[in-house]
């Protein structure tokens, strides 16, 4: 059976009964008076007038009944055990999961509070704030009625929950920054990115974090790199970053001739560090998943600076692992009089959240 959710607001008559649903394990409804409603053998039309006759015997019409039959059967006859409901407070709401069918307590007739049913509070009954609520789902608490049918909203509801367990706090900004990133990196994947279109979209973004010139090589000058970025560390000193720009795809694999390149375009560039530190991008693994760490060594001979890099690739860095569009700049920036400090954000999807971690002594690097 498909589970569905309601939202429901528990004031019969008027009063604040959340504080008894909650030490209770119920929810509760209104219309005490209208006795029989849990005859299973009713059908609408008798259930209604039930209502009627024990609230608006004398209105002209049946809609003031039918409104109130409408929530009343919801809450007796499509509730189900294992569905959702979500009771709006203020500016929080709770969620309670049916544990239990309707009932009907004739103690509780003069508080207008008979009809309940044993839930399970969820998120050990501790209120969620409404602003982690969808739109959606915002307007649906806001019924005026009583109880609104909510099944269409589970997915938000259940998000909710997700999101208050893991003590996430998203916003509307966050939440259209992180489409704006799976639409980009999509288009890249599979749109119409035409020559040098890649480039000039690393090109934007080394701009944006303080290149003060950007210029992509012609593919008749290419020796390895794509673009090189000249910034400018401490309004001082002048460093290149040379970029090598590719497009992983699962065949052919990304294979130790990418870093060949980049490397015969650095030196081909003069993107080299001042102090003879070489630096490259290496993939590890941890407990909260994969993460890269900007590796370094000393090494002022070119052939050690070479077999450093090429061990680097195939020790731990495995660039098919990181899927999608990648930048590399694993030279340069960092090798200023032993400067190691900076953090860089890969433009992929597997990682595009982490940040890329430098070191001066790396333990365990390959020398």
């Amino acid at each position: 059976m498909n589970q569905a959710a309601f939202a429901l607001r528990v004031a019969p008559g008027g009063e604040d009964m959340v504080p008894e649903a909650l030490s209770s394990d119920q929810v509760i409804i209104g219309w005490a008076k209208a006795e029989g409603l849990l005859e299973p053998g009713l059908a609408w039309e008798q259930f209604r007038e039930i209502v009627r006759n024990a609230y608006y015997v004398d209105e002209p019409t049946l809609r003031k009944a039918g409104a109130a039959g409408g929530h009343m059967w919801r809450f007796i006859r499509d509730m189900k055990p294992g569905d959702l409901v979500v009771v709006p407070y203020g500016a929080e709401f709770f969620v309670a999961e049916i544990a239990g069918p309707a009932t009907y307590d004739p103690s509780k007739l003069e508080a207008d509070s008979a009809y309940r049913r044993s839930v399970r509070w969820l998120n050990a009954k501790k209120p969620i704030s409404r602003q982690l609520a969808r739109s959606a789902l915002l307007s649906r608490m806001k019924i005026q009625g009583t109880c609104a049918d909510a099944t269409d909203l589970i997915d938000e509801i259940k998000e909710c929950l997700t999101l208050v367990a893991r003590g996430a706090a998203p916003t509307f900004q966050t939440d259209l920054q992180s489409r704006l990133v799976r639409e980009v990196l999509a288009e890249l994947h599979s749109g119409r990115i035409e020559n040098y279109g890649f480039e000039r979209l690393v090109g934007a973004v080394l701009r944006g974090l303080g290149a003060e010139e950007v210029r992509i090589v012609p593919r008749g000058e290419d020796k390895g790199a794509d673009l090189v970025a000249t910034f400018r560390v401490a309004g001082t000193f002048q460093q290149s970053i040379a970029v090598q720009a590719k497009h992983w795809q699962p065949e052919p694999p990304v294979g130790p001739e990418v870093v060949e390149q980049l490397i015969r375009g650095i030196e081909a560039e003069s993107a080299k560090p001042r102090d003879g530190r070489h630096f490259w991008i290496d993939i590890e693994r941890s407990a909260s998943g994969r993460r890269a760490v900007l590796r370094g060594q000393r090494g002022p001979d070119r052939a050690r600076r070479r077999r450093t890099i090429r061990q680097a690739h195939r020790g731990a860095w495995n660039p098919p692992e990181l899927g999608g569009w990648s930048a590399w700049a694993p030279h340069g920036l960092l090798g200023i009089g032993g400067l190691c400090e900076c953090h860089w954000r890969v433009a992929h999807p597997s990682m595009s959240s982490r940040v890329l971690d430098s070191s001066r002594n790396p333990e365990g690097a390959p020398s």
